[in-house]
């Protein structure tokens, strides 16, 4: 059996358990809005992306692509080493005992800015199927 997390670092859950809006399109696509709250003036991580198998070691490589930047800052993703959160590791003990290696997406607002801001992403995972995701920026 295999294990997908898509963790939200700014968000007490991961994505696939919380109670976001999916739609299944053909059941190879889902697609879902997420909320977050961001700080100004700072690189805020929005999701860490990571695909393991039950012993803790990569499914493969996926591919988070930024489908629609954000009007008033900028968004980034790039490949790094971290730790599951507490939650996956509550259920399955063995996944935090190391860093794994997945995608961190990032975004900073322009200087000073506050107010709302938005942007799309898709991540494709290596079984065939893929996850948008727009993603609603309350900047503060």
């Amino acid at each position: 059996m295999h294990r997908i997390y898509v963790i939200a670092l700014l968000a007490a859950v991961c994505l696939p358990h919380s109670a976001f809006a999916q739609e299944a399109i053909d059941g190879m696509m889902k697609k879902e809005t997420v909320k977050r709250v961001v700080a100004s003036g700072i690189t805020n991580q929005l999701a860490f992306f990571v695909t393991l198998n039950p012993d803790c070691s990569s499914r493969g490589e996926m591919v988070v692509r930024i489908t629609n930047n954000p009007q008033h800052g900028s968004a980034q993703t790039s490949t790094i080493s971290g730790y599951l959160r507490a939650s996956q590791v509550k259920e399955h003990p063995n996944y935090g005992k190391e860093k794994v290696k997945g995608i961190a997406l990032n975004y900073k607002a322009e200087s000073k800015y506050t107010g709302d801001d938005a942007l799309d992403i898709i991540a494709f995972y290596p079984d065939g199927w893929a996850r948008e995701i727009h993603l609603d920026l309350s900047v503060r």
